[in-house]
């Protein structure tokens, strides 16, 4: 799998281009799956066969009905399920949407450490790693300890394209002639990849909402006291997740291709 999948990076700028409009004027009778099949083969071919994409697919998104960040929370952690299933993983949450990632792995019986902001609005568990700075030091951290650790996140290329495909299939079957709402700048963006593959969307209006979270229960006989905290720096992650060798596995091996 090329790191460009699952780290902090854009689709690569020769992958978006205008898909065929025989895509837009089937686009009404495809079911969700569908039209991500052909949305993320434009996005992704370059690093996912047509065979496993498709199995990717199938194992993660509704048919109907999609909506983010449910979606690519689920479409990451089937890659990272595929790819490192034996291994864990750490999660540099820089928004509150980063927890559905968590919870996604979680089912997928993937063990997950995520750093989180101080002053994170979410109960205590084992699995979380207080950051003494802010949302924006946590996703820094995420890119500093990319190739330390198996770095998971929903800031990349893999999310984007979902969100894409998100975009598009409400846009044709649910926002009729409407402008498509979108409430985070990484649905803006997503619209924006949208628009560049020929997809004919009303205005994108932005709505600014309170953030949102899958509910979280606090783990029994667990409080904020026993919460780990870490500076904000990436030598000091490294030395708090030494102390426990068996954490992380800290050589993962990577290939090109899943």
């Amino acid at each position: 799998m090329h790191p460009y999948l699952v780290n902090h990076s854009e689709p690569r700028p020769e992958r978006i281009r205008p898909i065929p409009d025989a895509f837009y004027r089937n686009a009404a009778d495809m079911t969700f799956r569908e039209m991500a099949y052909v949305i993320l083969d434009v996005i992704l071919g370059d690093e996912i066969r047509p065979d496993r994409l498709k199995k990717l697919i199938d194992s993660s998104l509704p048919d109907h009905h999609p909506f983010s960040p449910e979606s690519e929370a689920n479409f990451v952690a089937a890659i990272c399920a595929e790819f490192h299933r034996d291994e864990k993983l750490m999660i540099c949450a820089a928004e509150p949407e980063d927890v559905y990632l968590f919870e996604a792995l979680r089912q997928r019986h993937i063990i997950v450490d995520m750093l989180v902001p101080r002053m994170a609005s979410l109960p205590p568990r084992p699995e979380f790693i207080e950051v003494q700075g802010s949302a924006a030091d946590c996703l820094r951290l995420g890119q500093e300890l990319t190739g330390i650790f198996n770095i998971c996140s929903l800031h990349n290329t893999a999310a984007r394209a979902v969100r894409t495909a998100v975009i598009i299939y409400r846009a044709l079957h649910e926002q009729g002639d409407g402008p498509v709402k979108v409430s985070t700048g990484s649905l803006v963006r997503a619209a924006d990849t949208a628009k560049a593959l020929g997809a004919r969307l009303p205005h994108v209006e932005f709505h600014e909402e309170s953030p949102s979270c899958p509910a979280i229960a606090a783990a029994p006989s667990f409080s904020s006291r026993q919460l780990r905290k870490v500076a904000p720096t990436a030598s000091a992650v490294v030395r708090l997740m030494q102390q426990k060798p068996s954490v992380i596995n800290m050589n993962s091996k990577k290939s090109n291709h899943i």
